[in-house]
């Protein structure tokens, strides 16, 4: 096997639910409903405390959701809240994660095995150490 292909094989991208996993990528977006939030992974490398929260019996899609991660980083303090949590954050953590779409509840009831994101909210970090005012991304609203 040569070293093109080696490197092809290596930065192949595949998506797990409503998470799109690009080996090396350079930068990770978070895509909600009509907003598209995007920076540098170097700023994950800057990670300085993770905190994940989960229930794992509670899987109904119909109750709220029972995972949430907290990323805490010098400038930013990003959470997560979904379902299966636990195998985003590992991929997060590898920093291999590109996109992460916050889903609905009828694409959520769809990924029954895979992690599920239904809302992001980013808050940036003051130089006073304080939270601004977050980002939010929510999943696209449903056709009734």
């Amino acid at each position: 096997m040569n070293a093109e292909t080696k490197s092809s094989m290596h930065s192949k991208s595949h998506q797990t639910g409503c998470v799109e996993i690009i080996p090396s990528s350079e930068t990770i977006e978070f895509i909600g409903r009509n907003q598209l939030c995007g920076f540098p992974t170097h700023q994950l490398k800057q990670l300085q405390q993770f905190v994940l929260k989960e229930k794992p019996k509670s899987r109904s899609v119909s109750s709220r959701p029972s995972d949430e991660i907290s990323l805490h980083c010098p400038t930013m303090l990003i959470v997560f809240k979904g379902w299966k949590l636990k195998s985003l954050l590992h991929s997060l953590l590898r920093w291999e994660v590109a996109r992460i779409y916050v889903v609905d509840e009828v694409l959520a009831k769809l990924l029954v095995d895979e992690p599920v994101v239904s809302q992001i909210r980013i808050y940036p970090i003051r130089s006073d150490s304080t939270l601004g005012d977050p980002i939010v991304l929510n999943p696209p609203k449903t056709k009734p």
